[in-house]
């Protein structure tokens, strides 16, 4: 009988240490009850998607091992369309536009709004790039449902509020 006892904690507590990969930031989901639904790795990339059991929105992390595609948003506009590498959405159906410079608690970077096709609906997406020197951020939300503008303001909140980007890397 102690043994199987044993053998339940043992399992119950595996169970309870599960964690979210690491990472070079920091999200602190639970404030927002944002869920770790999916983690990749891989060719110079970490990959977070995050669910939310109430919004239909997704937000999505990608930490990538190379310099941004710009490091302002001026920067960003003036590169040729298939030079504005962001991460895939769906089937694209416009080039990535910017949408402007923003400082996010002393994480400098820009934003940037996409649209794509994913399954059979379109969708938006409003993406904050922060440069890092070797690497880059990406954060991403997009919806089917909300615009661009409301899908920025309300990860430009979720950043001020849960997310800490590490010091560029020279």
């Amino acid at each position: 009988m102690r043994a199987f006892v044993a053998a339940i904690l043992v399992g119950t507590f595996a169970v309870g240490c599960a964690h979210a990969p690491r990472t070079a930031y920091t999200f602190d989901p639970g404030p927002g009850g944002w869920e770790l639904d999916d983690h990749a790795q891989g060719g110079g990339y970490q990959h977070e998607t995050y669910t939310h059991p109430v919004h239909g929105e997704r937000l999505e992390v990608w930490e990538i091992d190379r310099p941004a595609p710009g490091a302002t948003s001026i920067e960003f506009s003036t590169l040729a369309p298939a030079s504005r590498v962001l991460p895939p959405m769906g089937s694209p159906t416009a080039v990535p536009r910017s949408l402007g410079d923003d400082d996010l608690g002393g994480a400098q970077g820009y934003w940037v709004a996409q649209a794509g096709r994913d399954r059979d609906a379109l969708v938006q997406a409003a993406d904050f790039v922060a440069p890092g020197g070797r690497r880059h951020y990406v954060v991403r939300m997009s919806s089917p449902d909300d615009d661009v503008e409301q899908l920025r303001a309300w990860l430009r909140d979720i950043l001020l509020r849960n997310f800490r980007f590490p010091a560029p890397v020279r």
